[in-house]
């Protein structure tokens, strides 16, 4: 069951993972701490897993997270009652536990103890407080460079937390190829499913730097940034109405060149239109067929996130209206 707000997006998105995913869903009662931060008000609802004896082991992955790759290998680790990455931002003031990701063993009396805990826990006590009191000591520890990547980790100053060293260097591109599961941090900007300022997101996406040879490098920002677009894109989130959007191209007719044009996108849209056009390479502001072949052009444009609008050149142009 869906509940009464049957047409709500995430309910679409639930019967749609059902539907075409095969994924079961168990109905649950939230478990909800009155008088606290909404933020972490229903946090505790997660722990409820461990009653899940149906199963011989869950994952449980926060919600305001991305997953990049496969991470079955989990499932094959030693019996253990609790696995999970350490919350290695916080070091070295506070050596705890992180919730994002935990593998779990559900059982009677792991569940006993959590209601337990729970029962006694005073009102600035959530899901990490807990699991801490009962597993900081005796849980498997995942390392947090695979399982527990924040997405604020590239818009940091320092580096040190998450490498473990103050020698080696940062590197935002290997940071990215280890990771499996990246986390979204990133306050003061919302999650990913709600809507985000844009000058918000331009001021705190993360600086460029200078390289040896005096270049910026950018690779950071366009990581981070890639983590928010592809996240509503796989939720299909549509955030603008785009019933005056146009994808022109304008078509030279000395080289038959095959040039599109755009006006104000955000960060990252011009990559999805690119990925459309097969066998084209970007070539400063314009995209140019790499074969000089006839290429036929499709737009999605339920993949074109956060439009704020479009404007196109006065030239000869084949317009894709939506």
């Amino acid at each position: 069951m869906l509940g009464s707000d049957h047409k709500s997006s995430n309910a679409r998105l639930l019967a749609k993972a059902r539907d075409k995913y095969d994924v079961k869903l168990v109905p649950i009662t939230v478990r909800h701490k009155d008088n606290t931060d909404p933020t972490w008000a229903d946090s505790l609802t997660k722990l409820l897993l461990f009653n899940q004896t149906q199963y011989s082991r869950i994952l449980c992955i926060d919600s305001d997270s991305i997953l990049l790759k496969s991470m079955d290998e989990l499932f094959l680790l030693p019996s253990i009652p609790v696995a999970k990455p350490r919350a290695y931002w916080l070091f070295p003031m506070k050596e705890i536990l992180s919730t994002m990701l935990m593998l779990i063993e559900p059982s009677e009396v792991e569940f006993s103890r959590i209601m337990n805990e729970m029962d006694a826990a005073s009102s600035t006590d959530y899901d990490m407080e807990i699991i801490n009191s009962l597993y900081r000591n005796n849980a498997m520890v995942l390392p947090h460079r695979r399982y527990a990547l924040l997405t604020g980790e590239f818009r940091s100053e320092s580096h040190a937390k998450y490498l473990g060293s103050e020698i080696e260097p940062w590197d935002p591109a290997r940071a990215y190829s280890e990771a499996k599961l990246v986390h979204f941090s990133d306050w003061p900007l919302p999650k990913p499913w709600l809507h985000i300022d844009e000058e918000l997101r331009l001021e705190l996406q993360p600086n460029c730097t200078n390289t040896t040879g005096g270049t910026a490098d950018c690779t950071a920002r366009i990581i981070w940034n890639s983590f928010y677009r592809d996240f509503q894109m796989k939720r299909k989130v549509l955030l603008q109405d785009f019933s005056t959007t146009y994808v022109c191209f304008n078509a030279n007719k000395t080289t038959g060149d095959l040039q599109l044009n755009w006006g104000s996108f955000v960060s990252g849209v011009n990559r999805v239109i690119l990925n459309m056009v097969p066998n084209y390479q970007k070539v400063s502001d314009s995209y140019y067929p790499s074969n000089y072949a006839t290429h036929e052009v499709h737009v999605d444009y339920s993949l074109l996130v956060n439009i704020k609008y479009f404007r196109y050149q006065s030239c000869n142009v084949t317009c894709f209206n939506e």
